[in-house]
């Protein structure tokens, strides 16, 4: 299995595992607590990798992924082609998940099974 798939197995399984608790019958209260301590640490996290982010990098992800923006509008507020956006965003990722893995640590990116 290539490196991708693997990573994206990993990430269905931790998404599908967070989905898990909406199935079941009436929501346990301290259950939903503690699934709201965790958006709200992951929220924090995620916030302080953007910030260690190059400007740029972190406006891309903004525009893409908060304000959920097609990548020609994108584009467009970064006064970039389509083509060079798709670059741009590229490399952000990437050094958000370099960050993310200095701040937060590889076992909060990874789920077992």
């Amino acid at each position: 299995m290539a490196i991708g798939a693997r990573a994206t197995g990993r990430a269905l399984a931790s998404f599908e595992s967070l989905l898990a608790p909406l199935g079941e019958g009436p929501p346990d209260p301290g259950a939903l607590f503690e699934l709201r301590s965790d958006v709200v640490r992951v929220q924090k996290a995620v916030a302080s990798v953007l910030e260690r982010l190059n400007p740029r990098y972190r406006r891309a992800i903004e525009l893409r992924f908060v304000e959920e923006l097609p990548r020609d509008e994108c584009a467009l507020a970064l006064e970039v082609k389509i083509g060079t956006f798709d670059v741009l965003l590229l490399r952000a990722l990437k050094a958000f998940r370099k960050e993310w893995t200095e701040v937060v640590g590889e076992k909060e990116t990874e789920s077992e099974p």
